[in-house]
């Protein structure tokens, strides 16, 4: 364990932060955060995927202050990097889900909260009033539950909703099992009830794995059109790997396809979003947005991602380490590093907009 609290504020990369987050966090809360499934194969190659891909730089191009902007839901947003929804941050940091927000309140960029967080998604709505926030949404068995996620999202005032569909059973985490991983008190999931968050303090195998028994396994797409029917908030569906069931979800009216392997958490052994992006964005043409997730530790990573066709990322692993290292501050340590590496990248690349990016610069042989 660290005597006192790193000097974050001088991180060059965002391998700092997990280093020095797991000197801060317990065994179980980090095993919980960075663990994969099974063997972590996905987990690994999540990271390393981004190797094999080598940018081509154009010179003399005089670029200075390239746009970094892009499009969420329609939106012009900032920067084309935004936190993931990841659950439980109070694991984390005392102030969890309200440091990240009150980060990306002060940079105006999107915020996504998620449904099995440690703050109420009303307490979030407050903390994301400058910029706007989406609610990532989990079906549950109880429709009613379900239902009424749905409509405390709406009248909180969230842009849109953005529907897992990977995680309707839990992949096999030994590391949760191992370290028999639960909730410490006081803490709970602020958005379900006392049932749902009594099966996650019991210290007996995973709390995960039975908080997600309360999920749906049957959700198909006819029943998620019934969940959706009665909402107005535009919608986008996460925890997509197969480009034909992003041609499904499109033609259901997504506004947006998160492809991910929910961080190699789930079924071990898969693509990673970035292997699979390619065939998304030649097959839905700019229907809809495309965004992904896992492994993204640079600036080049996130310009390797839109060139291939998406329009932006989600950061996870990386900022729970900066939450946990400096909250609030770590969180907007962390965007800063990212954007100037973005910022440099684009000009090492010679291209002078994110919305120009293409397979022109792609090294290819």
């Amino acid at each position: 364990m660290l005597s006192s609290p790193p000097n974050f504020q001088n991180f060059l990369n965002l391998d700092e932060f997990e280093t020095a987050a797991r000197l801060l966090l317990s065994p179980m809360a980090h095993a919980y955060f960075s663990g994969g499934a099974c063997d972590q194969i996905t987990l690994r190659e999540n990271i390393s995927s981004w190797n094999s891909i080598k940018l081509w730089p154009r010179i003399l191009k005089g670029v200075a202050t390239p746009d970094l902007t892009t499009t969420l839901f329609g939106h012009s947003v900032a920067l084309p990097f935004f936190p993931a929804p990841v659950a439980m941050l109070k694991l984390a940091h005392p102030q969890g889900e309200l440091a990240v927000a009150r980060a990306m309140n002060q940079l105006t960029l999107p915020y996504f909260a998620s449904t099995m967080a440690t703050t109420s998604l009303e307490d979030v709505a407050q903390e994301t009033k400058s910029t706007s926030a989406y609610f990532q949404l989990y079906c549950f068995k109880d429709l009613a539950l379900t239902k009424s996620l749905i409509q405390r999202a709406e009248q909180a005032g969230y842009k849109g909703l953005v529907v897992t569909v990977d995680a309707q059973i839990l992949g096999k985490r030994e590391a949760d099992i191992r370290h028999e991983f639960h909730l410490p008190t006081p803490l709970k999931l602020e958005n379900l009830d006392n049932q749902s968050n009594l099966a996650l303090h019991a210290a007996k195998g995973s709390g995960a794995e039975r908080i997600s028994a309360h999920f749906d396994t049957s959700l198909d797409w006819k029943s998620l059109e019934a969940i959706l029917a009665d909402t107005k908030l535009p919608w986008a569906i996460k925890g997509v790997l197969h480009p034909e069931d992003a041609t499904i979800a499109a033609s259901l009216g997504a506004k947006a396809i998160f492809i991910s392997n929910h961080g190699g958490r789930q079924l071990d052994g898969v693509p990673t979003a970035l292997e699979v992006l390619p065939m998304f964005a030649k097959v839905l043409k700019g229907k809809t947005e495309l965004f992904v997730d896992g492994g993204i530790r640079r600036g080049t990573d996130i310009i390797k991602a839109i060139l291939l066709g998406a329009n932006g990322v989600l950061i996870g692993k990386p900022m729970v380490w900066a939450l946990a290292v400096g909250g609030e501050a770590g969180v907007l340590k962390m965007t800063q590093i990212l954007e100037e590496e973005l910022r440099l990248g684009m000009c090492l690349l010679g291209c002078s907009s994110l919305k120009n990016l293409d397979d022109r610069y792609l090294f290819n042989p």
